[in-house]
């Protein structure tokens, strides 16, 4: 007698797929047969499921985008659930530009428009299994609070807000400034997080619970400042 395994949730699909363009490990892009690398200055965000660059003016996204051109973008994730297995996403659609955002630098703000999402896996004794995720699910808002992005807030508080986090452990605990080495934001979920720190004593850990789950990135950013710090973002 033969089996068949169930066929993927689109859901879960969805998920990992999303997981992986908010946190990407290395990216390519494929602008009709040619393969690039992306240019120095150019940065990768998800924007509620659309793939969106930040680039310099003149670099290979900005002249595709230019022209609307037809591009292959593949992103390779850091957050693999196995270890065994290697996961990366294909999404194909046409290059548009958006307009300009001025940070330190005036840059183009460039979007893929979608129109075909493929979850890649690789390892674990299989074949390459390519599995196709609808792009309904894909931008679904579901999705907006996904591991990847949750992994990237938690790195990025870490890395950019240390003074606030050690001002928060030192005003919740008593602790003088002085005595705190340092502070870490860990599993960040949308119903709390674990704050760990280290001061003359050692090691301590705190888990943080919400009274309400956030439902999107904007009820996430108002909860850790609510917990933590007014500048937390």
């Amino acid at each position: 007698m033969t089996t068949t395994s169930p066929s993927p949730d689109p859901a879960s699909l969805a998920a990992h797929a999303r997981s992986i363009l908010s946190c990407p490990e290395g990216v390519s892009l494929v602008v009709e047969g040619a393969e690039y690398d992306l240019d120095e200055g150019v940065s990768l965000h998800d924007d509620a499921g659309t793939p969106t660059f930040f680039a310099p003016f003149g670099c290979t996204v900005d002249r595709a985008a230019g022209e609307n051109r037809n591009a292959l973008l593949r992103v390779t994730g850091r957050l693999d659930p196995d270890n065994d297995v290697r996961s990366h996403v294909v999404l194909a659609g046409t290059l548009r530009v958006q307009g300009e955002c001025c940070h330190e630098d005036t840059l183009r703000v460039v979007t893929l428009e979608i129109g075909m999402v493929s979850l890649v896996l690789t390892g674990d004794g299989h074949p390459e299994r390519h599995l196709t995720v609808p792009t309904s699910q894909f931008r679904h808002p579901a999705h907006r609070l996904n591991r990847g992005y949750l992994h990237s807030c938690a790195q990025h508080a870490n890395e950019c807000h240390q003074d606030e986090l050690l001002r928060a452990v030192a005003l919740a605990t008593g602790t003088p400034l002085g005595q705190l080495a340092g502070v870490t934001l860990a599993d960040l979920r949308p119903a709390g997080v674990s704050l760990r720190w280290i001061d003359a004593s050692g090691s301590h850990s705190r888990e943080i619970a919400f009274p309400v789950p956030a439902r999107n990135p904007e009820e996430l950013a108002g909860l850790l400042s609510a917990h933590l710090h007014s500048d937390l973002c």
